[in-house]
């Protein structure tokens, strides 16, 4: 009951922006499914970048498959799917990053598969706006529907990580990467507010601070407009792959 009035007050604030998202997810109106491997919902269709089978962009960046370590089903939260939960997971063992940056904490779930993906010695910085964050102490204005702070997430976090070694938690507005984090990183997963400005913000970031040969992933790819957005535009110039059956976009930064 607390989440629909969530959800129903923030829609009220954005009647447009959140009329064409729930146009998009639940009213077909004649709309492609562009997403082959979802073929019984219709909420991946944002954007217009085609769909690459997983193996095919593993094989087109020269990155070879390697064993897993993936939780069972039931340990998994709304954030992200089982289908998604695997890929995530090859693509850590596989790629072996010795630093990761996580932009958005959530409920931490996709921090612990990254860091039970990788050795001991990988250092997972992740981070997520401080508890006591409103909208208005944001560097960048936001619309109120991509607005997700939660205190229930972040206690999530706190359990999930508390036992991981190799996961530090850091708390800031991701618009202050540019003064507060300076070390570069082998993989960047960037999952934290879906607004436009923070899009470009958190991925602007991520270029500066990626390795060479390291990789930005991008989650919520065809699900949310503005991420969908923000990604065929800049796929124009650097080669972004999208994975078919999940919400995963990628790019490789050259050796």
């Amino acid at each position: 009951m607390k989440m629909t009035k969530v959800v129903l007050t923030r829609g009220f604030r954005n009647p447009i922006h959140s009329l064409r998202l729930y146009i998009h997810r639940y009213v077909h109106l004649g709309y492609r499914n562009l997403d082959l491997d979802f073929k019984n919902s219709y909420v991946w269709n944002f954007g217009k970048s085609p769909r690459t089978p997983f193996r095919e962009v593993l094989d087109s960046l020269d990155i070879s498959v390697t064993t897993s370590v993936v939780l069972p089903p039931e340990a998994t939260d709304h954030s992200i799917t089982i289908g998604e939960t695997l890929v995530l997971a090859s693509l850590v063992a596989s790629l072996q990053p010795k630093a990761i940056l996580e932009i958005g904490t959530g409920t931490g779930f996709t921090s612990l598969i990254m860091s039970i993906n990788v050795p001991i010695t990988t250092r997972v910085t992740t981070i997520d706006l401080p508890i006591l964050s409103t909208r208005k102490t944001l560097k960048t204005k936001i619309k109120p529907i991509y607005w997700n702070q939660d205190l229930d997430s972040n206690s999530e976090a706190e359990v999930r990580l508390r036992e991981q070694k190799n996961v530090s938690r850091e708390f800031m507005d991701s618009a202050d990467l540019g003064q507060k984090v300076e070390q570069s990183f082998d993989l960047i997963f960037i999952d934290g507010c879906h607004d436009y400005s923070y899009v470009v913000n958190d991925s602007q970031h991520a270029f500066r601070l990626i390795k060479p040969g390291g990789l930005v992933v991008w989650h919520d790819y065809g699900m949310l407009p503005d991420v969908s957005r923000y990604l065929d535009e800049i796929s124009r110039v650097k080669d972004v792959h999208v994975i078919r059956g999940t919400r995963f976009a990628l790019w490789r930064c050259a050796d």
